[in-house]
C-alpha cells in the first residue's frame, strides 16, 4: 500500500488540529490583552474593531470546535467552512497581535487544510443544506426583532435613550460578541443583552449542524417513495440506476404506473432517460411531464432516451438529436475465446502474465478498513491525474454510502489494490458500469481485465445483461438532420465527459463487442439548445457551498 496517510487518519488529525485551533482562538479572545500589538494594523483600524476582534475570535473558536466532529467524519462541507473560519481567525489574530504562539498555529492549520482537501469527500444532506440557507435570514430577522422590542420595553433602564437605529446597531453588535454600545442600568437589562448573545450563538450552531447533517434517504417530494418503487420494478436500462437518487425530482403519473426522474437546472427540467413504467403507458407519462413543465415554466428536456421511443416524441412536435451510443453486453453470448474478442483476450493475458498473482475479487460491503483507504487514495490520484473533480447526475462519484449499494470488483496484488470498477444494479438483474479507477502505476490493460472478469462473474451468477454505459458522440452520422449542432454537442461532452476522454472511450468499449444502442436528446426547439447545453453541464457539475450561497443571495 502507498505510504500516504490513510484518509480516516487524515480526518481525525485535521479534526483534532481544528478543535485545537478553536481552543487557541477562545483562549486568545478571552485572555487579558498583552503588550504585543500589531501597530501597523491597529493604527488605522477603529477602536471598536480592536475590541470586537477579541469577541469574534471567541465566536470563531466555538465554530471551529463545532466543525471538528464534521471533519472527523470526512465531511466536505465541514472542510469548506473550516477553511473560511480559519482564514477569518488568522486575520483577527493579525489585528490583535503578532505573537507567534497564536499566529503560527492558524497559518499551519490553514496550509494543512488545503493540503488535505482531497480527503474530505463525504456529502451532506441536500435538503438540510437548502433548509439552512432559508433559515439563516429568518433567524437573523428574529434576532433583530427580539433585540429591538426588548430594548424598547427596557428603555427606562438602558442608556442612551431608545431609538430604532440605536437598538438595531446594539443588537447586531451584541450578536457578534462586540460591546453593544448601550449601558444596562439593572441586572435584568444586562441579562437581556446577554440573551441576545446566546440566541445568536445558538442560531449559528444550528445552521452549522444543518450544513453538516448526514445525507438522509428521503425526499421533500411526497411522490419519492412511490417513484422509487416504480423505478425498482420497471427501470430496465442503465440510466435508471441514477433515477432513484434522492437529489432528483420525481413525477408519478396520475394513474400511479409510471415515474419521471428529473433535475432542474437554469429553468430546464432534464430527465434521466425515458419515463419509467409499463411501455404502453409511456405516452401518458410524457404528456403529463410536458404539462408539469408548462405549469412550472420549465423547458422540458429528455436526456439520453432510447431509439425505440423516438417516433412518440416526434409526434408531439419535439426535436431529437443523437448524442451517444450505449454499449450493451448479452452475457449469454460473452465468451473470451471468441475470435472477435481476441484483442481483449490478449490484453488480459498480458496483464496476468506480467503480474504474477494478480487477481480480480468481488469486495463485499462493509469494506475492510485497509481496502477502503486504498480505494479512496486511488480515486483521489485518478481525479488528480485527470485534473478534474467528481461529477454527478448521470455520472458516478466516489462516495462510501453509494459504493455500499454497488458491486465493487478490485484488482489485487498481495492485498494491494491496483484498480477497481463498480457496477450499479437495475431492474431485471442487469448491471451498469459506473466507476473505473486505477493507481498511477497500474499495468496497462488493467481495466480490460477488471471489466472482463466482472462480466464473467455476472455470467456465472446467471445474469443476462450488462451495460458498459454510454460512449458519447459515437456513431453520430454527419448526415444527421442537426449537423449544424455538432460543434455545440461536441463542446458539451468535452466538458461533461472530458475526464473520460470520450474520443477513446468508444474504441475501448468496442473491444468487448457490445450491441450498440443509440441514445438521444429530445427537446422543444433549436433556439433553446444553448440554454439546454448549459443546463446539462451544470447538472453534472456538483455545486460548491459558495455557489449555493451565491444562488441563495
Amino acid at each position: 500500500m502507498s505510504s500516504a496517510i490513510r484518509p480516516h487518519l487524515v480526518h481525525r488529525l485535521v479534526a483534532g488540529l481544528v478543535i485545537l485551533g478553536g481552543a487557541f482562538d477562545v483562549i486568545d479572545g478571552l485572555r487579558i490583552q498583552h503588550h504585543f500589538h500589531s501597530r501597523p494594523l491597529t493604527e488605522w483600524l477603529p477602536l471598536e474593531v480592536h475590541h470586537g476582534s477579541r469577541a469574534l475570535l471567541v465566536l470563531s473558536g466555538i465554530l471551529l470546535i463545532a466543525l471538528g466532529r464534521g471533519l472527523g467524519r470526512g465531511k466536505r462541507r465541514a472542510w469548506q467552512l473550516a477553511v473560511i473560519v480559519v482564514s477569518i481567525s488568522l486575520v483577527l489574530h493579525l489585528v490583535r497581535n503578532i505573537h507567534l504562539i497564536y499566529v503560527v498555529p492558524s497559518v499551519a492549520l490553514l496550509i494543512y487544510l488545503i493540503f488535505a482537501r482531497r480527503s474530505f469527500i463525504a456529502g451532506s444532506d441536500p435538503a438540510s443544506t437548502r433548509q439552512s440557507l432559508t433559515l439563516g435570514p429568518v433567524l437573523l430577522l428574529a434576532i433583530l426583532v427580539y433585540g429591538v422590542l426588548g430594548q424598547y420595553r427596557l428603555r427606562q433602564v438602558i442608556d442612551p435613550p431608545f431609538s430604532v437605529t440605536q437598538a438595531l446597531r446594539s443588537t447586531v453588535r451584541a450578536a457578534v460578541l462586540v460591546e453593544p454600545g448601550v449601558k444596562p442600568q439593572t441586572r435584568h437589562a444586562a441579562e437581556f443583552l446577554d440573551s441576545v448573545v446566546w440566541l445568536a450563538l445558538g442560531s449559528a450552531l444550528v445552521l452549522v449542524w444543518l450544513l453538516l447533517r448526514p445525507v438522509i434517504l428521503r425526499h421533500l417530494d411526497p411522490s419519492f417513495p412511490s417513484a422509487v418503487d416504480i423505478i425498482q420494478q420497471h427501470g430496465e436500462y442503465a440510466l435508471a440506476t441514477f433515477a432513484a437518487d434522492p437529489e432528483n425530482h420525481h413525477l408519478v403519473t396520475s394513474d400511479g404506473t409510471s415515474a419521471v426522474a428529473f433535475r432542474i437546472s437554469t429553468g430546464v427540467a432534464i430527465t434521466l432517460g425515458d419515463p419509467i413504467g409499463p411501455p404502453e403507458n409511456r405516452k401518458t407519462a410524457v404528456d403529463e411531464f410536458l404539462a408539469h413543465c408548462r405549469k412550472h415554466d420549465w423547458v422540458p428536456c429528455f436526456y439520453e432516451v432510447g431509439e425505440s421511443n423516438l417516433n412518440s416524441y416526434r409526434a408531439l412536435g419535439l426535436r431529437t438529436l443523437k448524442i451517444a451510443e450505449e454499449a450493451v453486453i448479452s452475457l449469454a453470448d460473452f465468451d473470451l475465446g471468441a475470435p472477435k474478442l481476441k484483442k481483449l483476450r490478449n490484453s488480459i493475458t498480458k496483464v496476468e502474465r506480467e503480474n504474477p498473482g494478480i487477481h480480480v475479487e468481488l469486495i463485499h460491503s462493509p469494506f475492510p478498513a485497509e481496502i477502503a483507504d486504498q480505494l479512496q487514495l486511488i480515486s483521489e490520484q485518478w481525479l488528480a491525474s485527470k485534473g478534474s473533480t467528481e461529477m454527478g447526475f448521470t455520472m458516478g462519484r466516489f462516495d462510501p454510502v453509494i459504493l455500499a449499494r454497488q458491486k465493487l470488483f478490485a484488482a489485487l496484488l498481495e492485498r494491494r489494490v491496483l484498480g477497481f470498477v463498480t457496477w450499479r444494479m437495475f431492474a431485471g438483474g442487469g448491471h451498469a458500469l459506473d466507476l473505473m479507477r486505477y493507481a498511477t502505476d497500474a499495468p496497462y490493460g488493467l481495466m480490460d481485465c477488471l471489466i472482463a472478469r466482472s462480466l464473467q462473474r455476472f455470467q456465472k451468477d446467471g445474469h443476462e445483461v450488462a451495460s458498459l454505459s454510454n460512449a458519447p458522440l459515437a456513431n453520430v452520422s454527419p448526415e444527421d438532420e442537426f449537423t449544424v449542432l455538432d460543434h455545440g454537442v461536441k463542446l458539451l461532452f468535452e466538458n461533461v465527459h472530458g475526464i473520460y476522454e470520450y474520443k477513446s472511450l468508444f474504441q475501448f468499449k468496442k473491444k468487448f463487442n457490445p450491441d450498440w444502442k443509440g441514445r438521444y436528446l429530445v427537446f422543444p426547439s433549436l433556439d433553446l439548445m444553448p440554454r439546454i447545453a448549459v443546463a446539462i453541464l451544470r447538472a453534472h457539475r456538483q455545486r460548491s457551498l459558495e455557489r449555493q450561497l451565491l444562488d441563495a443571495a
